[in-house]
Protein backbone atom coordinates (compact mmCIF):
# COMPACT_ATOMS: atom_id res chain seq x y z
CA UNK A 1 0.00 0.00 0.00
CA UNK A 2 1.75 3.44 -0.87
CA UNK A 3 2.40 5.59 1.78
CA UNK A 4 -0.27 8.11 3.00
CA UNK A 5 1.62 11.82 4.17
CA UNK A 6 1.06 15.81 4.55
CA UNK A 7 2.23 16.72 0.25
CA UNK A 8 3.26 20.88 0.69
CA UNK A 9 2.19 21.56 -2.10
CA UNK A 10 -1.57 19.76 -2.11
CA UNK A 11 -1.82 21.33 1.03
CA UNK A 12 -3.66 17.63 2.22
CA UNK A 13 -2.51 14.18 3.10
CA UNK A 14 -2.05 12.59 -0.30
CA UNK A 15 -0.72 9.16 -1.24
CA UNK A 16 2.96 8.73 -2.15
CA UNK A 17 4.84 6.52 -4.53
CA UNK A 18 7.94 5.27 -3.48
CA UNK A 19 10.56 5.70 -6.05
CA UNK A 20 14.02 4.39 -4.35
CA UNK A 21 16.09 5.06 -1.63
CA UNK A 22 19.44 7.24 -1.55
CA UNK A 23 21.71 8.54 0.90
CA UNK A 24 19.91 6.74 3.58
CA UNK A 25 16.72 8.21 2.73
CA UNK A 26 13.07 7.29 1.14
CA UNK A 27 12.28 9.06 -1.89
CA UNK A 28 8.57 9.63 -2.54
CA UNK A 29 6.58 11.28 -5.22
CA UNK A 30 3.36 12.62 -4.15
CA UNK A 31 0.61 10.36 -6.74
CA UNK A 32 -1.81 14.17 -7.00
CA UNK A 33 0.91 16.93 -8.08
CA UNK A 34 4.02 14.56 -8.54
CA UNK A 35 6.12 16.71 -5.85
CA UNK A 36 9.28 14.33 -5.00
CA UNK A 37 10.23 14.32 -1.29
CA UNK A 38 13.04 12.87 0.89
CA UNK A 39 12.22 11.47 4.18
CA UNK A 40 15.11 12.32 6.00
CA UNK A 41 15.22 11.14 9.74
CA UNK A 42 17.23 13.46 12.13
CA UNK A 43 18.77 15.95 9.95
CA UNK A 44 19.70 19.31 11.41
CA UNK A 45 19.82 22.18 9.12
CA UNK A 46 22.14 24.29 11.84
CA UNK A 47 24.47 21.46 11.98
CA UNK A 48 24.80 20.42 8.21
CA UNK A 49 24.88 24.19 6.71
CA UNK A 50 27.77 25.15 7.92
CA UNK A 51 31.69 26.58 6.03
CA UNK A 52 31.83 22.60 5.33
CA UNK A 53 28.85 23.26 2.92
CA UNK A 54 30.38 25.92 0.91
CA UNK A 55 34.08 25.41 0.63
CA UNK A 56 33.80 21.63 -1.06
CA UNK A 57 34.34 19.58 2.40
CA UNK A 58 30.60 18.52 1.85
CA UNK A 59 30.58 16.43 -1.50
CA UNK A 60 26.71 17.68 -1.96
CA UNK A 61 27.38 21.39 -1.55
CA UNK A 62 29.87 23.77 -3.52
CA UNK A 63 33.31 23.24 -4.57
CA UNK A 64 34.66 26.47 -3.40
CA UNK A 65 32.20 29.63 -3.22
CA UNK A 66 33.84 32.57 -2.49
CA UNK A 67 36.71 31.72 -4.67
CA UNK A 68 33.92 31.76 -7.29
CA UNK A 69 32.98 34.95 -6.55
CA UNK A 70 33.58 36.92 -10.06
CA UNK A 71 31.27 33.97 -11.89
CA UNK A 72 28.43 33.35 -9.42
CA UNK A 73 28.61 37.07 -9.06
CA UNK A 74 27.91 37.59 -13.07
CA UNK A 75 25.39 34.90 -12.78
CA UNK A 76 23.51 36.88 -10.54
CA UNK A 77 24.42 40.27 -12.09
CA UNK A 78 21.71 38.80 -15.06
CA UNK A 79 19.15 38.18 -12.51
CA UNK A 80 19.00 41.41 -11.08
CA UNK A 81 18.48 42.74 -14.24
CA UNK A 82 15.89 40.49 -14.95
CA UNK A 83 14.34 41.79 -11.79
CA UNK A 84 14.50 45.20 -12.40
CA UNK A 85 12.34 44.61 -15.80
CA UNK A 86 9.43 43.90 -12.84
CA UNK A 87 10.01 45.31 -10.07
CA UNK A 88 12.92 48.51 -10.74
CA UNK A 89 13.09 49.37 -7.56
CA UNK A 90 11.98 49.31 -3.92
CA UNK A 91 12.83 46.63 -0.68
CA UNK A 92 14.36 43.54 -1.48
CA UNK A 93 14.72 40.06 1.03
CA UNK A 94 16.65 37.35 -0.03
CA UNK A 95 16.22 33.61 1.78
CA UNK A 96 19.08 32.16 1.21
CA UNK A 97 21.60 34.77 1.28
CA UNK A 98 24.69 32.44 1.55
CA UNK A 99 27.59 35.47 1.28
CA UNK A 100 25.94 38.11 0.09
CA UNK A 101 27.10 38.07 -3.33
CA UNK A 102 23.61 38.57 -4.84
CA UNK A 103 22.77 40.90 -2.21
CA UNK A 104 26.21 43.03 -3.38
CA UNK A 105 25.04 42.67 -7.12
CA UNK A 106 21.27 44.51 -6.04
CA UNK A 107 22.19 46.64 -3.73
CA UNK A 108 22.65 49.43 -6.39
CA UNK A 109 19.28 49.30 -7.10
CA UNK A 110 16.85 47.88 -4.32
CA UNK A 111 17.64 48.47 -0.41
CA UNK A 112 18.91 45.30 0.14
CA UNK A 113 18.14 42.60 2.98
CA UNK A 114 18.98 38.96 3.74
CA UNK A 115 18.74 35.74 6.20
CA UNK A 116 21.40 32.79 5.59
CA UNK A 117 21.40 29.67 8.20
CA UNK A 118 24.95 29.61 7.74
CA UNK A 119 26.12 31.33 10.43
CA UNK A 120 30.35 31.87 8.62
CA UNK A 121 28.71 32.78 5.58
CA UNK A 122 26.30 35.16 7.11
CA UNK A 123 29.15 37.17 9.33
CA UNK A 124 31.15 37.23 5.96
CA UNK A 125 28.16 39.08 4.16
CA UNK A 126 27.73 41.40 7.38
CA UNK A 127 31.23 42.56 6.36
CA UNK A 128 30.75 43.69 3.28
CA UNK A 129 28.13 46.19 4.94
CA UNK A 130 24.62 43.82 4.26
CA UNK A 131 21.71 43.56 6.72
CA UNK A 132 22.10 39.84 6.58
CA UNK A 133 20.32 38.37 9.54
CA UNK A 134 21.97 34.28 10.83
CA UNK A 135 19.43 31.72 11.30
CA UNK A 136 16.41 29.67 9.76
CA UNK A 137 13.51 31.62 8.20
CA UNK A 138 11.01 32.83 10.96
CA UNK A 139 8.09 35.15 11.07
CA UNK A 140 10.32 37.24 13.69
CA UNK A 141 12.79 37.59 10.88
CA UNK A 142 10.11 38.81 8.08
CA UNK A 143 8.76 41.56 11.26
CA UNK A 144 12.65 42.69 11.40
CA UNK A 145 12.32 43.77 7.42
CA UNK A 146 8.58 44.70 7.22
CA UNK A 147 6.71 44.32 3.63
CA UNK A 148 8.65 43.95 0.73
CA UNK A 149 8.60 44.59 -2.73
CA UNK A 150 10.62 41.80 -4.18
CA UNK A 151 11.54 38.37 -2.05
CA UNK A 152 14.34 35.61 -3.84
CA UNK A 153 15.23 32.30 -3.42
CA UNK A 154 17.60 31.17 -5.74
CA UNK A 155 18.43 27.24 -5.08
CA UNK A 156 16.78 27.53 -1.53
CA UNK A 157 13.33 26.45 -1.70
CA UNK A 158 14.51 22.42 -2.13
CA UNK A 159 16.02 22.66 1.25
CA UNK A 160 13.69 23.83 3.58
CA UNK A 161 11.89 21.92 5.95
CA UNK A 162 8.50 23.56 5.10
CA UNK A 163 8.63 25.15 2.13
CA UNK A 164 4.39 25.81 2.25
CA UNK A 165 5.09 27.85 5.31
CA UNK A 166 7.59 30.11 3.80
CA UNK A 167 5.85 30.71 0.97
CA UNK A 168 2.63 31.70 3.19
CA UNK A 169 5.29 34.10 4.75
CA UNK A 170 6.42 35.36 1.52
CA UNK A 171 2.84 36.52 0.58
CA UNK A 172 2.18 37.72 4.07
CA UNK A 173 4.67 40.18 3.71
CA UNK A 174 4.92 40.79 -0.10
CA UNK A 175 3.14 44.10 -0.96
CA UNK A 176 0.50 43.85 -3.59
CA UNK A 177 2.01 43.41 -6.82
CA UNK A 178 5.30 42.57 -5.75
CA UNK A 179 7.23 39.72 -7.21
CA UNK A 180 8.85 36.30 -5.74
CA UNK A 181 11.86 34.78 -7.93
CA UNK A 182 12.17 31.38 -7.16
CA UNK A 183 14.91 29.16 -8.82
CA UNK A 184 15.25 24.93 -7.97
CA UNK A 185 15.66 22.17 -10.34
CA UNK A 186 12.89 21.11 -12.56
CA UNK A 187 11.99 16.96 -11.41
CA UNK A 188 8.97 16.90 -14.14
CA UNK A 189 12.30 17.82 -17.05
CA UNK A 190 13.04 15.09 -19.14
CA UNK A 191 16.95 15.39 -17.99
CA UNK A 192 15.53 14.38 -14.64
CA UNK A 193 12.98 11.61 -15.59
CA UNK A 194 15.47 10.20 -18.31
CA UNK A 195 18.80 9.98 -14.59
CA UNK A 196 16.20 9.00 -12.28
CA UNK A 197 18.16 8.62 -8.93
CA UNK A 198 21.52 9.33 -10.71
CA UNK A 199 20.07 12.72 -11.32
CA UNK A 200 22.42 15.71 -10.55
CA UNK A 201 20.08 17.47 -8.08
CA UNK A 202 18.97 14.09 -6.61
CA UNK A 203 21.25 15.07 -3.18
CA UNK A 204 19.27 13.89 -0.14
CA UNK A 205 19.05 14.90 2.76
CA UNK A 206 20.64 18.48 1.42
CA UNK A 207 17.22 18.16 -1.28
CA UNK A 208 14.78 17.18 0.22
CA UNK A 209 11.92 18.81 -2.03
CA UNK A 210 11.89 17.84 -5.99
CA UNK A 211 9.41 20.16 -7.52
CA UNK A 212 7.88 20.69 -11.08
CA UNK A 213 5.95 23.38 -12.82
CA UNK A 214 2.89 22.04 -11.56
CA UNK A 215 3.67 21.48 -7.93
CA UNK A 216 5.63 24.92 -7.04
CA UNK A 217 3.07 26.87 -8.95
CA UNK A 218 0.33 24.75 -7.23
CA UNK A 219 1.82 25.58 -4.10
CA UNK A 220 2.18 29.34 -4.02
CA UNK A 221 -1.35 29.59 -5.55
CA UNK A 222 -2.30 27.93 -2.20
CA UNK A 223 -0.91 31.13 -0.54
CA UNK A 224 -2.53 33.93 -3.61
CA UNK A 225 0.75 34.29 -5.30
CA UNK A 226 0.23 34.28 -9.26
CA UNK A 227 2.46 32.28 -11.67
CA UNK A 228 4.04 34.44 -14.11
CA UNK A 229 6.95 33.19 -15.94
CA UNK A 230 8.93 29.63 -16.04
CA UNK A 231 12.02 29.67 -17.63
CA UNK A 232 14.75 27.16 -17.86
CA UNK A 233 17.78 29.82 -18.36
CA UNK A 234 21.48 29.11 -19.26
CA UNK A 235 23.61 30.01 -16.19
CA UNK A 236 27.06 30.78 -16.01
CA UNK A 237 28.38 27.86 -13.55
CA UNK A 238 31.96 27.79 -12.03
CA UNK A 239 33.79 24.87 -13.84
CA UNK A 240 35.31 23.92 -10.69
CA UNK A 241 31.56 23.17 -9.48
CA UNK A 242 31.12 21.19 -12.65
CA UNK A 243 33.84 18.99 -12.67
CA UNK A 244 32.89 18.88 -8.90
CA UNK A 245 29.70 17.59 -9.21
CA UNK A 246 30.49 15.11 -12.07
CA UNK A 247 33.37 13.81 -9.51
CA UNK A 248 30.61 13.37 -7.15
CA UNK A 249 28.11 10.77 -9.18
CA UNK A 250 31.07 9.21 -10.71
CA UNK A 251 32.06 8.49 -6.41
CA UNK A 252 35.41 9.96 -6.78
CA UNK A 253 36.89 12.52 -3.96
CA UNK A 254 38.97 15.11 -6.39
CA UNK A 255 42.03 17.13 -4.83
CA UNK A 256 40.49 20.20 -3.66
CA UNK A 257 43.51 22.30 -4.14
CA UNK A 258 43.77 21.87 -7.75
CA UNK A 259 40.03 22.57 -8.28
CA UNK A 260 40.28 25.68 -6.85
CA UNK A 261 42.22 27.15 -9.89
CA UNK A 262 39.40 26.65 -11.77
CA UNK A 263 36.44 28.36 -9.68
CA UNK A 264 37.21 31.64 -11.31
CA UNK A 265 36.61 30.44 -14.68
CA UNK A 266 33.02 29.85 -15.53
CA UNK A 267 30.93 28.26 -18.69
CA UNK A 268 27.62 28.50 -19.39
CA UNK A 269 25.22 25.54 -18.85
CA UNK A 270 21.84 23.97 -19.68
CA UNK A 271 20.18 21.06 -18.82
CA UNK A 272 16.50 22.56 -18.74
CA UNK A 273 16.69 20.23 -15.43
CA UNK A 274 16.56 24.03 -13.74
CA UNK A 275 13.49 26.27 -12.96
CA UNK A 276 13.45 30.16 -12.52
CA UNK A 277 10.26 30.79 -11.66
CA UNK A 278 8.23 34.32 -11.35
CA UNK A 279 5.38 34.67 -9.00
CA UNK A 280 3.29 38.06 -8.37
CA UNK A 281 1.37 38.84 -5.70
CA UNK A 282 -2.32 40.50 -7.18
CA UNK A 283 -2.67 44.21 -6.05
CA UNK A 284 -6.31 43.36 -4.50
CA UNK A 285 -5.40 39.80 -3.39
CA UNK A 286 -8.47 38.39 -2.34
CA UNK A 287 -6.67 35.87 0.48
CA UNK A 288 -4.48 38.58 2.17
CA UNK A 289 -7.36 38.22 4.89
CA UNK A 290 -7.04 34.31 5.23
CA UNK A 291 -3.76 33.77 4.74
CA UNK A 292 -3.49 36.62 7.69
CA UNK A 293 -5.66 34.47 10.00
CA UNK A 294 -3.64 31.23 9.41
CA UNK A 295 -0.11 32.65 9.65
CA UNK A 296 -0.95 33.38 13.44
CA UNK A 297 -0.66 30.14 14.53
CA UNK A 298 2.35 29.30 12.40
CA UNK A 299 5.32 27.39 13.65
CA UNK A 300 8.85 27.49 12.00
CA UNK A 301 11.70 25.09 12.50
Amino acid sequence: MPPHQYCPACGAETNHLRLWSKNGCQILKCGDCGLGSAVAHSFDPLSYYTEAYFDGTRTDGYADYVESEPVIRNEFRRIVSNLRRRIPAGKLFEIGAAYGFFLTEAKPYYEVHGIEIAEEAAAFARLGDLDVQSGPVTKDAFEIIGPVDVIVMLDVIEHLEKPDLVLQLCSEYLKPGGVLLVTTGDFGSLFAQISGKSWRLMTPPQHLWYFTKHSVSQMARRFGLLTEQFEHPWKQVPLSLIIFQLGRMAGIKLPLHRLSLLSRLGLPINLFDALRVTFRKPRNDPSAVSVERDIAGLSMP
